[in-house]
């Protein structure tokens, strides 16, 4: 298939997509297709690494491409796929996905913008990916009780109609209930996981927005950062300087913590793995029992 071919297909699946649709009202089809890499390094259903697609994007920092995927309110367009360590994968549908947005944050698109425009997910020929449940509170409290609650009326059910079986009963119930208890907590932290998170890369595309308004606009009084970073009167070209400095520094902070987030992440999601194997395992043994 030649980058022609390509381009044909992909304007055929996008036709309904809101950010296509978006971009054909700004007139920026061709900035989409500007790029021959683009087109020449794709290959149809073939899965690509974070790497990868920022070098076919010509995005030179990968945390770009995943500060997108973490937002909340974009994370469910891209079309990728996410290993147990919490490696992306991308075919071509997720790389146009992300061409699209580029190009539109390029042209002065913030990522909330573009979360605008999108509304709701688009549905795509090769099916929409499903959407992680995200464990609230209120749920693992309601979930907590419903299981508290039935592990009492099996316990009262065992003692009054098979006395023989009672300890083997109990054993088995507490068995069921302490996994189930530990699933919770399990799914809980990775909810909070989530929410710190989201926290770290808002703050994150904030100070890059302030650093680029600085960058962009050397001249400019910054009176309201003035304000927030508490910099005492000085000349208006080190005033800036040193805000640029402030930024950088705490955007560096913001990206360990975010680095930090991530091993903790493989964490949660390696026990996850074991709770799963518990329960495999318990099944078996309920069943040769």
């Amino acid at each position: 298939m030649d980058s022609s071919e390509k381009r044909e297909e992909l304007l055929r699946v996008f036709k309904a997509d809101p950010l296509w649709k978006h971009v054909e009202t700004l007139g920026l089809q061709d900035r989409v297709f500007d790029n021959e890499k683009f087109l020449e390094s794709i290959i149809w259903n073939h899965d690509y690494s974070t790497s990868q697609v920022a070098s076919i994007l010509n995005v030179k920092n990968n945390q770009i491409i995943i500060n997108l995927l973490n937002r909340h309110d974009l994370k469910d367009y891209v079309q990728t796929t996410q290993s147990v360590n919490g490696y992306y994968s991308f075919n071509h549908i997720a790389i146009f996905q992300l061409r699209l947005m580029l190009v539109l944050r390029d042209n002065g698109h913030q990522p909330i913008d573009i979360a605008t425009i999108l509304g709701k997910i688009t549905q795509y020929s090769r099916g929409e990916l499903p959407k992680k449940d995200v464990v609230n509170e209120n749920r693992l409290a309601e979930e907590k009780e419903s299981i508290e609650n039935i592990v009492e009326l099996k316990v009262q059910q065992a003692l009054e109609n098979i006395l023989p079986k009672m300890s083997q009963e109990l054993l088995r119930y507490k068995n069921h209930y302490e996994k189930a208890m530990m699933e919770m907590q399990n799914e809980n932290a990775l909810s909070q996981w989530e929410i710190k998170s989201r926290s770290i890369v808002n703050q994150i595309d904030l100070l890059e927005t302030q650093m680029e308004v600085l960058t962009s606009h050397p001249n400019i009084k910054p009176n309201i950062f003035t304000k927030i970073f508490g910099i005492q009167t000085e000349s208006n070209e080190i005033h800036v300087t040193k805000l640029q400095a402030t930024l950088k520094e705490k955007i560096g902070q913001l990206i360990l913590e975010k680095k930090k987030l991530e091993l903790e992440k493989t964490s949660l999601l390696e026990q996850q793995i074991k709770l799963k194997k518990i329960e495999t395992t318990a099944t078996l043994n309920l069943e040769d029992n």
